[in-house]
């Protein structure tokens, strides 16, 4: 740090001078109006870490966090989050633990560790719990965060609410979007990161058209909706469909970013919606057609 110099009711007077001695400052009290002053050695890190301790460090800490309830149906048993927090490898207490649920994004609690460094919250496995993974997290500052998980099981809708443009002419564009949303229907909850599959069937019927879609798989956003942009695959053949979307008990996991299945999560099919692929082209009436049958 440097001496900034600055002028102030006429006198000239020194703003506060920093000087990093290992975990040491100086600052200039000033004594009277006209810069006389003296220097003055502090501590800065005295209140929380002691005479000439450290910077913190995110090494310094540790978190780990457990759950009793790792999966299972909601029947009103109660999961036991606990949280150990550490320094150094060793237990702190009297600190405030933050509890976040990473998949809703609600926080969840604050509990205070004891003499081992525990702090637990209790989270009630009820109707309330919307079907899926649930990511626990458990934070004490920004850089010292960990979690744990579990999995609720049940059934989930999915509803396909929007098909436009129904139909394409796959000579001049083969866009269309799709939207529509997963649902818990016994809380009425979206039910984010469900991966869904968009499925095309012969109209009237159960027949799966292949080719689809590109891209034919999305995921829920944090709304538990989806607003697909698509392309119609050039190699479909032109007729008459019907779009479903279904949900095939997979889910993306946020922390490895992969998909994976929970069987006891029900499938699911949404309504369908009509949809027309023709390969029709527009041909100009002009004064470059030539008299006669075309």
């Amino acid at each position: 740090s440097g001496i900034e110099e600055m002028l102030e009711n006429g006198q000239n007077t020194t703003a506060i001078k920093y000087k990093n001695m290992y975990n040491w400052a100086e600052i200039f009290i000033p004594t009277d109006i006209s810069g006389n002053g003296q220097w003055v050695q502090m501590d800065v890190l005295f209140d929380g870490y002691g005479v000439g301790g450290n910077p913190w460090s995110s090494e310094n800490y540790s978190i780990t966090v457990i759950t009793n309830f790792t999966e299972g149906f909601r029947s009103n048993q109660d999961a036991l989050i606990t949280a150990t927090l550490s320094q150094y490898g060793a237990p702190l207490e009297g600190e405030t633990i933050t509890f976040i649920d990473l998949t809703t994004e609600d926080i969840l609690g604050y509990a205070t560790t004891d003499f081992n460094g525990n702090a637990s919250i209790t989270i009630p496995i009820d109707n309330n719990q919307v079907v899926g993974p649930h990511y626990i997290g458990a934070s004490y500052n920004p850089q010292t965060f960990n979690y744990t998980s579990y999995d609720i099981y049940g059934n989930v809708q999915v509803q396909l609410t929007n098909t436009s443009p129904q139909s394409v002419n796959l000579s001049i564009s083969t866009f269309t979007n799709i939207q529509g949303y997963v649902v818990d229907p016994l809380n009425n909850i979206r039910v984010r990161n469900a991966q869904i599959e968009l499925v095309l069937l012969n109209k009237g019927t159960n027949t799966r058209v292949l080719p689809t879609f590109i891209p034919n798989f999305w995921v829920t956003g944090p709304n538990g909706d989806f607003d697909m942009g698509v392309d119609v695959d050039l190699l479909l053949s032109p007729g008459e469909y019907e779009v479903r979307v279904d949900f095939n008990s997979t889910f993306f996991d946020l922390i490895n970013f992969s998909p994976f299945s929970l069987p006891l999560v029900s499938s699911s099919s949404s309504n369908r919606i009509d949809f027309n692929g023709n390969a029709s082209i527009t041909i100009p009436i002009d004064n470059n057609q030539v008299v006669g049958p075309h």
